[in-house]
């Protein structure tokens, strides 16, 4: 008894050092043998309880008393390792940035570490800093399993408990405009970009003669060819949820193990009481957010009434699927327009879904994890505060998202700034008297924003593509149009050439020769810009031009139209623009320090005679000194 209380002592002196020539490090350390309650307290370190004989390995992240498991390891390692003798002032405990032990590998005869596959690897004590530091690069979990000497021999002490492999992020910033671009995802965007096709024509199943119908069923049987399993789900739409509609689907693929969400964006097709996902677009007042901040009172109420059929769709796939690969899944939540805001705004709703029911694990973080990943197009902006754009991007991991839209210098997609931003909220609330409130209403706490990384698609590039695609498709389809019609016009002059006169003819003659000509041309200039069709097989039907969206066949990489978009964004705060933006926003914060024109009146209202009586004492002094009266 007294040798192992000699040898408490001799471990606590060095630790003590230990703690010492750290803290010079301006590094924090905690005594491994002593509680840290007690040793504040100034309680006696012989209270401090023995080892527990029976532990032989156990999870860092997962037990209730992390240090006081660290603290029985540590100790019953040195007990069962006589020639281990923690004199290199390396075996005290440090804390990291979440506040979790991190272990210095010398005091460890190894670990046990899970990895991708779901195969338990075993390092000895003497590789653990190169384990530790290639941690990533050799595809390890972050759930890692301390080991002592004694041979475990209870096989539920070795169960690794279910958790997600995580995966690569889906851009990772390398700072200065560089980035690398996970190649698992970018395999995925032209299937991405296909199902948004797929979900603009499930939206318009059953009109134009069925047509979509016939291209809905094309779709569907090349998606099934490639092993795509779809499921169809329902939502409402327009102002309040008035109309029930179906808004996308969820798909898997078992050989890949990839799951995808994907979400519509806004169709023309009107019932009685108008277009009801324009009218969702335009409900853009903003609401209170649950987790901070506002967010987009349309979007946001007709993603939460879609968001329980989305789950149950992605649980039908998931219930039936073995542990290894719901370890190894990659969901992938896509969107095209007002598709793209839904799903800026359900990706993260799904990931807190999936942390609450424990689906990847007690552990799951998906900033972290990178299970599910987001893939915005054309998006509009969604979230006001710092509050709500933060937990959208704290929750999903900023590096899971990028939004793709098409900007330049002077052409540019309007949707995705459509929504007051930093610049354009300050010039509202410069706006006399209904400004502030305008601001307040559809911009908030400094302008509605974006999620993600924007990879930013030149226009002249963007046209360039349209151009190629749609241009003989246009004037074959309209030269046969403008010559029935000028067929038509000119059987009316010589059959009844007194129709002329009338407010009718000339209504229809001033459509059919002018307006639809304009209305063509400015179509196929502003519908790319969108990632819009003008062309297509259906007649006069605008469907999303996936041919021109960059990543599908042709265009620049990931990779490259990120760095567009960095660049996008720097140049927005340089030269001219950065200058009539900055002072824009400086004169709007001058502004929010002044008194507003309503407290001056109120203040002139209620001391109206010392407001007059200072007037007429500034007045005389002006006379005094002009006129020396």
């Amino acid at each position: 008894m007294k040798f192992i209380y000699l040898s408490l002592f001799c471990l606590l002196a060095v630790f003590s050092v230990s703690a010492d020539s750290v803290a010079k490090e301006q590094k924090s350390t905690i005594n491994l043998m002593v509680p840290q309650g007690a040793r504040e307290s100034g309680a006696s370190e012989s209270n401090f309880e023995k080892p527990d004989d029976a532990l032989k390995e156990f999870d860092i992240t997962t037990q209730k008393s992390r240090l006081d498991q660290v603290r029985r390891a540590i100790s019953s390692i040195h007990e069962t390792m006589p020639e281990f003798q923690p004199h290199s002032g390396k075996s005290a405990l440090f804390l990291d940035d979440q506040n979790n032990p991190a272990i210095e590998p010398e005091v460890l005869k190894g670990l046990l570490y899970p990895n991708k596959d779901g195969e338990i690897l075993e390092f000895p004590r003497q590789k653990l800093p190169l384990i530790l530091e290639k941690e990533e690069e050799l595809g390890l979990s972050a759930t890692p399993f301390l080991t002592t000497d004694r041979d475990v021999q209870d096989e539920e002490d070795q169960k690794v408990p279910f958790q997600v492999a995580p995966h690569k992020p889906m851009v990772t910033d390398l700072g200065g405009g560089d980035f690398l671009v996970d190649e698992s995802f970018e395999r995925q965007i032209p299937t991405l970009i296909d199902m948004n096709k797929l979900a603009y024509a499930i939206g318009k199943r059953g009109t134009v003669d069925g047509e979509y119908d016939k291209l809905i069923e094309e779709l569907k049987a090349t998606f099934k060819e490639q092993g795509w399993e779809i499921k169809e789900f329902e939502g409402k739409t327009g102002k309040g949820n008035r109309t029930d509609d179906t808004p996308g689907f969820v798909a898997y693929n078992k050989e890949e193990n990839v799951m995808t969400v994907i979400l519509r964006g806004s169709q023309t097709r009107a019932d009685a009481d108008g277009s009801p996902d324009w009218e969702v677009n335009f409900d853009a007042t903003l609401i209170d957010f649950p987790f901070g901040g506002k967010v987009h009172g349309g979007f946001y109420n007709r993603s939460t009434a879609m968001l329980p059929n989305i789950q149950k769709a992605m649980n039908e796939f998931l219930e039936g699927m073995e542990e290894d690969a719901k370890s190894k899944l990659k969901i992938l939540v896509s969107g095209h327009s007002q598709g793209a805001a839904l799903a800026s705004i359900i990706m993260p709703l799904l990931v807190e879904t999936f942390k609450a029911a424990k689906t990847f694990g007690e552990n799951f973080n998906n900033a972290v994890d990178n299970v599910v990943q987001g893939y915005f197009i054309s998006t509009p902006r969604v979230y006001s505060g710092e509050a709500s754009l933060g937990w959208a991007h704290n929750v999903s991991g900023k590096h899971n998202m990028i939004r793709q839209n098409v900007t330049g210098t002077i052409l540019a997609d309007p949707v995705p700034i459509g929504a007051p931003g930093r610049t354009m909220t300050a010039l509202l609330s410069l706006l006399p008297f209904s400004g502030e409130g305008l601001a307040e209403k559809y911009g908030g706490d400094g302008g509605t924003r974006s999620v993600g990384y924007l990879a930013a698609d030149w226009s002249r590039e963007v046209l360039t593509r349209q151009l190629g695609n749609d241009t003989l498709d246009l004037l074959s389809r309209r030269a046969k149009k403008y010559f029935w019609n000028r067929w038509d016009i000119a059987k009316e002059t010589v059959t009844k050439p007194w129709q002329l006169l009338t407010f009718q003819t000339q209504k229809s003659l001033f459509k059919k020769l002018l307006l639809e000509p304009l209305k063509d041309g400015i179509s196929t200039l502003v519908a790319p810009l969108h990632y819009g069709s003008t062309g297509g097989q259906i007649e006069d039907e605008a469907l999303f031009g996936r041919d021109i969206v960059a990543g599908y066949s042709q265009g620049p990489t990931m990779a490259e139209l990120l760095k567009q978009g960095f660049e996008k964004k720097q140049s927005e705060r340089k030269g001219v623009s950065g200058f009539v933006r900055s002072t824009i926003e400086k004169a709007a914060e001058f502004k929010a320090s002044q008194a507003s024109l309503s407290e001056i009146a109120a203040g002139i209202a209620s001391k109206p005679k010392k407001v007059v009586n200072t007037l007429k004492g500034a007045f005389r002094g002006f006379k005094r000194k002009l006129f020396g009266l």
